[in-house]
């Protein structure tokens, strides 16, 4: 049985070059988000916050499994969306491919946001995984066994094919593997991640097509390969 049906949330984030004029405008992009017939997000979003950072943060009544709710983000250097998929994995990653990329792309051009540094792509699973917390037992060489909570992190950096085939390139991949325990459930989560080195100034040249779809390759030929031995 396929393990996406685990997928509770996604999360897209684009980071670009500091940009100390987004707070200037972020009146205008939050406008845009919630009104213009280019957006994907109608009657999404019920409640904006703003930060003593000017960092601001449209939210919906929805909850993630961190108890907060879905969000919006958008800073000097970031623009996030996390989302819960509501059972609907594969539709719910085409629209954000498809509909919600565009529509970020739409912003960046108008609004002149340059130099993009990263894109990452967040793939959470709410599941019950056997044995992971062996790893505390041999750790802890049986001294600590039955334990209630658990958080382990690790990343392994990959060579990008891209940087591979084009001149003074140095793109990379950088995947982040998060397991954490909260009663019997665990939240597993993949966040792939794509570096562009150096910055691409135009997030049309992002090739943000072939990223969605070797996240999507990672997380069903590698991440799930070792999760797989668990669940």
């Amino acid at each position: 049985m396929s393990l996406k049906k685990n997928i509770k949330e996604l999360t897209l984030g684009i980071k670009f070059a500091r940009t100390f004029r987004i707070p200037d405008i972020a009146g205008e992009i939050i406008d845009d988000i919630l009104y213009s017939s280019k957006s994907p997000f109608e009657s999404r979003f019920e409640q904006l916050e703003e930060s003593n950072l000017r960092e601001k943060r449209l939210l919906t009544s929805k909850l993630l499994s961190n108890g907060k709710p879905e969000y919006l983000l958008i800073n000097t250097e970031n623009i996030i969306l996390s989302i819960d998929t509501e059972g609907k994995f594969m539709s719910t990653y085409s629209w954000l491919k498809g509909d919600v990329f565009s529509f970020f792309s739409y912003l960046f051009l108008k609004y002149k946001i340059k130099n993009i540094n990263r894109i990452g792509i967040v793939f959470s699973h709410s599941m019950e995984l056997k044995n992971i917390s062996n790893i505390i037992e041999v750790l802890t060489k049986n001294e600590v066994l039955d334990i209630n909570n658990l958080k382990i992190n690790f990343s392994k950096k990959y060579v990008a094919e891209q940087s591979l085939y084009r001149k003074d390139l140095s793109d990379y991949k950088n995947a982040i593997f998060s397991f954490e325990q909260k009663e019997s459930i665990y939240i597993a989560s993949l966040d792939f991640q794509y570096f562009f080195d150096p910055v691409i100034e135009d997030i049309r040249d992002c090739f943000s097509d072939r990223i969605f779809t070797d996240a999507h390759s990672f997380l069903s030929e590698k991440f799930y390969k070792w999760v797989e031995q668990y669940e």
